[in-house]
C-alpha cells in the first residue's frame, strides 16, 4: 500500500506501521491470522495521505468488536483509562484500587512533612512488608510521553520526603497511563525512581496488573451510556468488578435486569465472575 503519515494527538506526524497495530491486535487477545486479516481491512479503509491515530483507533475498535467482544474489550482498555479524565482524580483512586487487589492496604492525597516544605502525595500503599509512595501523572491524549523534566520533579519530592527521618517507604513510584521518554527512564534506573506506565516496565506493568487481576474500569463497557458512567465514577464505582458485584446500580439508573446482564457479560466472560 502506499505510504500513509499518522498524525499524532501532539501534531507529530509519523509513517503507519501495520507491525505495531498487529502487535496490538494480537496483545488483545486475536491471533495472528485474524490480526492480519484486521490489518488488511483497515488498510484498505485509509485512503487519504494522512490519518489520525484517533480516526485508525476507532476504526480499528469497531472492526474488532465485530469480530470478538472479548478482544474488542481488551484492545479498548488503553483508550478506556484515557475516558477516566478529564483530570487525574479518578485515576489516582484507580491505582489506589489496583494495589489493593496487589494486597496493599491504600490510602490517597495523604499530606507528609518533608525536610523542606510539606507534600500531598497521591498514593500510600501499605503491606505486611513494604510501605510505597506514588506520585500519578494522567494524560488524556495516549501519545503524551513522561519526559525527563517531570521525573526530575517527582524524584526532588522523594528525595525531600526521605530526608525527614519521621517518613518510612521503600520506595517512590512515579505512575502514568502513558508511556516515559528514553531520558526519563535512564534517569530513574541511575536515581532510584521507580516507574510504572501502561506498557512499563516489562513486568508489572499497568497493563498486566489490570489483566491479571481484571481491574477493568467501567468505562471498558461500550453499552453503558458516557452520563451514566459518570453517575458511577462521581459513587466511586471505578471497577468493572465493583459494578458486578453491585448490579443494583445499573437498576437504579434505569437498566433492566436484561440491559444489565447485557453490559456486564463480556467482563463476566473474561473474568470468569459470576458476581450478581
Amino acid at each position: 500500500m502506499k505510504k500513509i503519515k499518522v498524525i499524532k494527538s501532539s501534531g507529530v506526524a509519523e509513517e503507519y506501521s501495520p507491525v505495531k497495530l498487529k502487535r496490538s491486535l494480537e496483545r488483545s487477545g486475536l491471533k495472528p491470522p485474524e490480526s492480519e486479516e484486521i490489518v488488511s481491512t483497515i488498510e484498505s479503509e485509509l485512503n487519504k495521505e494522512e490519518e489520525s491515530t484517533e480516526h485508525i483507533f476507532k476504526k480499528t475498535r469497531d472492526v474488532v468488536f465485530k469480530k470478538s467482544h472479548l478482544a474488542g474489550f481488551k484492545y479498548s482498555l488503553k483508550g478506556a483509562i484515557l475516558e477516566m479524565g478529564p483530570t487525574g482524580f479518578i485515576f489516582e483512586r484507580f491505582i489506589a484500587k489496583a494495589l489493593s487487589y496487589e494486597g496493599y492496604q491504600t490510602k490517597t492525597d495523604t499530606l507528609f512533612k518533608g525536610f523542606c516544605v510539606d507534600h500531598e502525595v497521591d498514593i500510600h500503599a501499605k503491606s505486611t512488608n513494604q510501605i510505597l509512595l506514588g506520585e500519578c501523572k494522567f494524560h488524556n491524549v495516549p501519545n503524551i510521553k513522561n519526559d525527563l523534566k517531570t521525573a526530575l520533579y517527582v524524584k526532588a519530592r522523594m528525595d525531600d520526603l526521605k530526608k525527614n527521618p519521621d517518613n518510612h517507604f521503600d520506595d517512590f513510584f512515579l505512575i502514568s497511563n502513558t508511556a516515559f521518554s528514553r531520558e526519563a527512564i535512564t534517569y530513574a534506573k541511575c536515581s532510584g525512581l521507580k516507574l510504572i506506565g501502561f506498557n512499563y516496565p516489562e513486568d508489572k506493568n499497568l497493563y498486566q496488573m489490570i489483566e491479571e487481576n481484571f481491574l477493568y474500569p467501567i468505562t471498558s463497557l461500550v453499552r453503558l451510556k458516557r452520563s451514566d458512567i459518570n453517575t458511577l465514577l462521581d459513587k466511586g464505582i471505578i471497577l468493572c468488578k465493583e459494578l458486578c458485584e453491585h448490579p443494583q446500580e445499573l437498576h437504579h439508573l434505569g437498566y433492566s435486569y436484561l440491559e444489565t446482564e447485557n453490559i456486564l457479560s463480556v467482563f463476566k466472560h473474561i473474568s470468569k465472575e459470576n458476581c450478581s
